[in-house]
């Protein structure tokens, strides 16, 4: 070749690389390099948007974090404990079973313009609201939307989709290597004492949260259910039938048809609409507290419209995406035979 026209492809090449690099720190941000014994994987952590969930994973990464597991780098040949083929490969987990975590959890971040679109999306996994700790996972698949409401997005990976596609259950994290670009990036601090604060002052808004929309449900309720009566227990009710038979007892089977709503009146669920009422065994824990407290106090042919308080029925944890976390919830029942 020509050494002109070779000097001038090279600095072509030279230029082109400079380029990308000069983009890369024009964009900055944080980044983890996660090398496993498939390969690399590279993801850029959303710390503007997840800022509690990315300084957990930077802290536990790098070793920072005090929890009830090691004083060294986190995730050091932790496996990938599950793996579901065109769905999620997740780890975090150094017990490799799926049962473990750091001893401490951390609330949720959610509806913040993130979505599990696309596949090679990280995000927390939990058990639950605010139940984050070590375990995540990485989709392999798009449009997983379902998720938004339920886990945390933290990351998105740029390079290595390939590695995350071969992973298999087994395979190990050897270390993570976390680097930043830029000065936004360099100012994110991640230490025990900054982690404490974010923490609680995310465990404040929630409670405040919480607060208000308990408040606001109780305020409908005033305005909407005048002729409710109220119990000990905080439940609002209205006999619409007088039943004429037993009453119930712990240990006793009942057979009940139902309808449930959400205050705004949309239905959720009902067994009058499958034609296939339920049958109940009072005292077992086969439904929520609210409906075993009622059921104790109809009598054989009673119907009763109820309104359980979020703490006899699902308390903080949303179910689905229809009812939310500390949600009223309103019943109509019919208590069609006691065996």
């Amino acid at each position: 070749m020509d050494k002109y026209l070779f000097n001038f492809l090279f600095i072509l090449m030279l230029i082109s690389c400079i380029g990308k690099k000069e983009d890369l720190v024009e964009k900055g941000g944080i980044f983890a390099s996660i090398y496993t014994n498939k390969g690399n994987i590279k993801i850029e952590l959303y710390y503007e948007d997840a800022p509690l969930t990315v300084m957990n994973f930077i802290g536990l990464s790098e070793g920072i974090l005090k929890n009830s597991v090691t004083d060294k780098p986190y995730f050091e040949n932790v496996v990938f404990h599950r793996v579901i083929d065109g769905f999620v490969v997740q780890t975090g987990d150094p017990t490799g079973i799926g049962t473990g975590g750091p001893g401490y959890s951390f609330p949720d971040e959610l509806g913040r313009n993130l979505s599990h679109n696309v596949q090679g999306i990280v995000s927390m996994a939990n058990s639950g609201p605010d139940t984050n700790g070590s375990q995540f996972f990485i989709t392999l698949s798009d449009n997983l939307t379902y998720l938004d409401s339920k886990h945390s997005i933290f990351g998105k990976v740029i390079e290595g989709m390939e590695t995350v596609l071969n992973i298999r259950q087994g395979d190990k994290i050897e270390r993570i290597a976390i680097s930043r670009i830029g000065s936004s990036a360099e100012a994110f601090k991640v230490n025990n004492e900054e982690f404490a604060k974010l923490k609680t002052i995310y465990e404040a808004q929630k409670t405040d949260e919480a607060e208000k929309y308990i408040s606001y449900q109780l305020e409908m309720i005033s305005k909407d259910y005048i002729d409710f009566q109220k119990d000990e227990n905080g439940i609002f009710y209205r006999i619409n039938k007088q039943g004429n038979g037993r009453s119930a007892k712990r240990g006793s089977v009942l057979i009940v048809d139902y309808e449930g709503f959400l205050l705004s009146g949309a239905k959720f669920d009902s067994s009058i609409d499958r034609s296939e009422p339920i049958e109940v065994i009072v005292g077992s824990g086969q439904v929520i507290r609210g409906w075993e407290i009622m059921l104790l106090d109809m009598l054989e042919g009673e119907e009763r419209t109820i309104i359980i308080p979020p703490s006899l029925a699902y308390g903080e944890r949303s179910i689905g995406d229809t009812i939310k976390a500390n949600s009223f919830l309103k019943f109509d029942i019919i208590l069609r035979k006691i065996n």
